[in-house]
């Protein structure tokens, strides 16, 4: 009798008699963490359309030629990942943007959609936003995936780009098409950061900056502010002549004393705060670009944080 009973159940799921038995046997949806990210196999990048690989957010190829030292990499850029449902199947899709340098001068960017719904991670649609372009957001809002991003203006040299864009694509027949493109010949300016809050994630690439304490990072009215690791500090910034470049004054601390891990952490923030010259946009992440005390280079890189 049990038997029978089951053999009916199936027969009626089979044909869509009973509403649920769909859903109730199909996989369940795939991890889309920003670990899995960070590990997959990218297509619609390479010349040849094979799939790029990433391990720890990293695909390396071969030389162009024997003995070269360019090699051709796909970096999984920032920590940046938005989700929605992109194709109205219920589920959300993960986006996220990936650089391509290939030896050249240039960086190109993409977006790639990554579904889950098979019960695997599988990218499903990738497309290319631009050469060295900063994103400065990404997001999805009523199935459409929405970038703010830094492109280069008319007049602008391919480093440096300086005009706001706003690109808006939804996604169909497994390819991602381009609805709106909105451009702002508005001059790059610090006021881009108006309203804006962020805390220390590295003091550069190589260095990433402790847990605790947390160094945070706001801008308003022609200053920054926060907190430094054990005091309040607030500091003037300006534009410099090019786009994107700052002076940055001083910065004003109280005056609490901490315990000495803290208090260098505070120091070392201080010191470097008005070597900044640049600001930047690389996924969800704030750029400082700072001249180094030995006369090199480097970027602080801030996380977005909740206001204080």
């Amino acid at each position: 009798m049990r038997h029978a009973t089951l053999l009916r159940l199936i027969l009626l799921c089979v044909s869509g008699a009973i509403q649920g038995c769909a859903s109730a046997m199909a996989p369940a949806p795939a991890d889309l963490s920003l670990d899995v990210l960070r590990n997959l196999a990218y297509t619609g990048i390479s010349d040849d359309g094979s799939a790029m690989a990433l391990r720890a957010g990293r695909w390396e190829g071969e030389p162009p030629k024997p003995g070269s030292a360019a090699i051709p990499t796909l970096d999984f850029s920032g920590e940046l990942v938005a989700r929605g449902d992109l194709d109205g199947d219920g589920l959300a899709e993960a986006v996220v943007v990936l650089d391509s340098w290939t030896g050249g001068s240039g960086v190109f960017s993409y977006i790639a959609v990554v579904s889950g719904r098979t019960g695997k991670a599988l990218n499903t649609a990738t497309q290319l936003l631009g050469d060295r372009v900063q994103v400065r957001e990404l997001r999805v809002d009523d199935g459409r995936v929405v970038v703010d991003l830094r492109g280069p203006g008319p007049d602008d040299p391919s480093c440096c780009p300086s005009m706001s864009i706003r690109q808006v694509w939804t996604l169909g027949d497994g390819k991602l098409q381009e609805r709106v493109a909105e451009r702002s010949s508005a001059r790059t300016t610090v006021r881009e950061l108006e309203g804006s809050h962020w805390e220390l994630a590295r003091w550069s690439a190589d260095e990433p900056a402790a847990p605790a304490p947390v160094v945070s990072l706001s801008y308003a009215e022609g200053r920054f502010s926060g907190h430094a690791g054990c005091n309040r500090y607030g500091a003037a910034v300006r534009d410099a002549e090019a786009a994107g470049s700052l002076v940055v004054s001083p910065g004003m601390a109280t005056r609490m004393a901490c315990e000495e891990t803290r208090m260098g952490i505070e120091n070392r923030f201080l010191r470097t705060l008005p070597a900044v010259q640049a600001f930047r946009f690389s996924p969800g992440m704030l750029m400082l670009a700072y001249r180094r005390e030995d006369g090199g280079s480097a970027e602080l890189w801030f996380r977005p944080a909740a206001a204080p």
